[in-house]
């Protein structure tokens, strides 16, 4: 929401900004998404009181007011009574919910006013700084970009030069070089010997901004949380780890990530809107595969494989065919950038390699059917709610060798079962030439010899009608 303004006052660098924002958390995100957007003084306070006192004495020196304003909040008038000698001069930005435009008539002397949802302004907040405050980073003339050494601490991945400045000669000369890993010690016995600001490269803020501001939601939800920062020049494993991060007990999808799968599960879903053909698909698909492309073959060929039998067994529901396909794309997607454990087929291969993998690739590995499931749960939630149990069996077995729970087949629900079935044919299917349903129907006698495992591979092996029953 905007109100109507003339045009403004631009902001130039080292010009004063207040602040004033209650709740910590948004605090905190608003603190760190100044000081890396801008070379400007920004003065930061939690209530209208703290910022009457510093207005007192300072009130011409302001030239923008950030102020987060709740329902029926009336406090701001004392700011105004303090700044209204200023009042042509300054830019005026509100975060506010709830509010009428009644409200706002205490506003009305402000001839530059924006007002902003929360939710808006964290998703907006680097056009909010060029558009409304006149702040342009990568326009700027500044080489250098002043932060304060404690922002170093709410970022995970800056491997680059951090500088310091000499107040004799003006010089700038690396505090931190590229590639150094930041204790948050290290930064607190800086703080100790009076340091309190650094500075980065005006290329490097360029470089993270886009970062930030995908992040900058995160960062304001989860207390604590930290920008994951990564350059071009990292490793996929590295970089990917910007797509799925993992805080405390939390696990966290980027929304981009996030729309790019559920795009690709609403095509899936389209492609198999007619009867699939497992024969057909499997001769037009062998010629193309390969080990080196293994995760996206992996998931295209379980969505169909699991969808063909389950069409076999009698199970057309629409909500099945949703549960198999979103399983499938998502079952290892914490792996997708260590291809090498999603290769992985159960704990006796696991063990086998153990010692060639580093302690994080084994806990990525052995976390990641658990780690999925809660992926689904909590972010994709036109899943069905089935699916993110199929996705945390998927390497159980049914004498309970399996992982993570090591249940056996008595707990098992069939789509599960079907699901293991499927998983287990595909990867074979992959990893061995001229590999056919027929060999997989043999071996999966000994393998799942349980009876409700073997009723449902003679019916998907064709011989006899389901009644779809496999409890």
């Amino acid at each position: 929401m905007n109100v109507p303004s003339n045009s403004k006052p631009d902001l130039t660098a080292g010009e004063d900004l207040l602040v004033v924002v209650a709740d910590p958390q948004f605090q905190r995100v608003v603190k760190v998404s100044f000081d890396l957007s801008c070379n400007n003084t920004v003065h930061l306070y939690k209530t209208s009181h703290e910022a009457c006192t510093f207005l007192t004495t300072n009130a011409e020196d302001i030239k923008a007011i950030i102020f987060t304003m709740e329902k029926n909040d009336y406090n701001f008038s004392d700011i105004l009574e303090k700044v209204h000698k200023s009042l042509p001069k300054i830019t005026l930005v509100i975060i506010t919910s709830g509010h009428t435009a009644s409200e706002y008539n205490q506003l009305a002397r402000f001839p530059y006013i924006r007002i902003y949802s929360k939710d808006d302004f964290l998703k907006n907040f680097s056009k909010i700084m060029v558009k409304d405050l006149g702040l342009n980073i990568p326009q700027s003339d500044d080489h250098y970009i002043k932060i304060e050494i404690e922002t170093l601490s709410f970022v995970d991945g800056l491997e680059k030069d951090v500088f310091m400045k000499d107040p004799a000669t003006g010089h700038y000369n690396s505090l931190f070089r590229r590639g150094s890993i930041l204790a948050k010690d290290e930064i607190a016995i800086y703080k100790s010997k009076g340091l309190k600001h650094v500075y980065l490269e005006k290329d490097v803020i360029k470089e993270i901004l886009p970062q930030i501001d995908a992040q900058r939601s995160l960062f304001a939800s989860y207390s604590g949380f930290k920008f994951v920062l990564r350059s071009d020049d990292d490793p996929l494993d590295k970089r990917f780890e910007q797509k799925i991060m993992r805080f405390q007990d939390e696990i966290i999808i980027d929304g981009e990530f996030q729309q790019q799968i559920e795009s690709a599960v609403e095509k899936t879903l389209s492609y198999l809107q007619k009867k699939p053909n497992s024969i057909k698909f499997l001769k037009q698909l062998s010629s193309l595969r390969s080990t080196e492309r293994f995760l996206p073959e992996h998931m295209i060929l379980l969505c169909f494989i699991s969808s063909a039998w389950a069409h076999k067994l009698g199970w057309y529901s629409q909500g099945t065919k949703d549960k198999l396909v979103f399983a499938s794309i998502l079952h290892d997607i914490t792996l997708a950038a260590r291809p090498h454990l999603a290769k992985i087929r159960n704990l006796a291969e696991f063990n086998a390699q153990r010692l060639t993998l580093t302690d994080k690739d084994q806990e990525l590995f052995l976390n990641h059917p658990e780690e999925c499931s809660r992926l689904v749960a909590q972010h994709f939630k036109e899943a069905p709610h089935d699916t993110a149990e199929i996705i945390l069996q998927h390497h159980e077995r049914p004498d309970g060798s399996g992982f993570p729970k090591k249940i056996n087949f008595t707990k098992m629900p069939p789509l599960s079962m079907l699901f293991i079935l499927a998983h287990d044919f595909v990867e074979n299917f992959i990893f061995q030439d001229n590999y056919s349903l027929k060999i997989f129907l043999t071996e999966a006698q000994e393998r799942y010899p349980q009876q409700n495992f073997k009723k449902m591979l003679r019916t998907i092996g064709g011989e006899g009608p389901s009644d779809g029953n496999y409890i």
